[in-house]
């Protein structure tokens, strides 16, 4: 029972003196550099006069609608209804209430500040489940990997694989 307490103390004084030291700046060096490309595209979103065009428009629009009478309760129309021949919608509008906030504080650029603290976010989400998943060694193979994805969204539709473009 002793050595159990004792075992248990070490571990927490472990834990305490693991806290104290801070984050590595590795670990800072592999967040920030996924955060470059939403800070980047954000940036050219103000730059260029950016509006929403297509499912953006789409999106924006609808995140007007949320908390009013035409709130949207079901998700988005997906293309999977297409092959079904019958109309079918996403899960649910978690994307709407998202950008809700951001699309009624300016109705235009609203949805790309919130496309961007979203995406801030779930990098943030990522990169603390594997500083407490895998420690420090594991934070650059997976913010890595973050990256590459990050980079494959916005490709064109074609069949390749992966496509990587970088829409700076």
């Amino acid at each position: 029972m002793i050595a159990a307490v004792s075992t248990a103390s070490v571990r927490t004084e472990r834990r305490l003196v693991n806290r104290r030291k801070g984050v590595p700046a590795t670990d800072w060096v592999g967040f920030v550099v996924c955060l470059v490309p939403i800070v980047v595209s954000f940036a050219r979103a103000f730059k260029s006069d950016w509006r929403p065009v297509y499912d953006s428009a789409y999106f924006s629009t609808r995140a007007l609608d949320v908390l009013t009478q035409h709130h949207p309760f079901v998700g988005s129309w997906s293309t999977f209804g297409a092959v079904l021949d019958e109309s079918v919608n996403n899960i649910g509008p978690l994307q709407l209430l998202l950008l809700a906030p951001f699309s009624h504080l300016y109705p235009l650029v609203g949805a790309a500040v919130g496309v961007a603290v979203v995406n801030v976010l779930a990098v943030f989400a990522v990169w603390r489940a594997s500083r407490s998943l895998f420690g420090s060694r594991g934070v650059i193979p997976v913010m890595a990997a973050t990256a590459v994805l990050q980079m494959s969204f916005g490709a064109p539709a074609e069949n390749v694989p992966l496509v990587v473009e970088l829409r700076w």
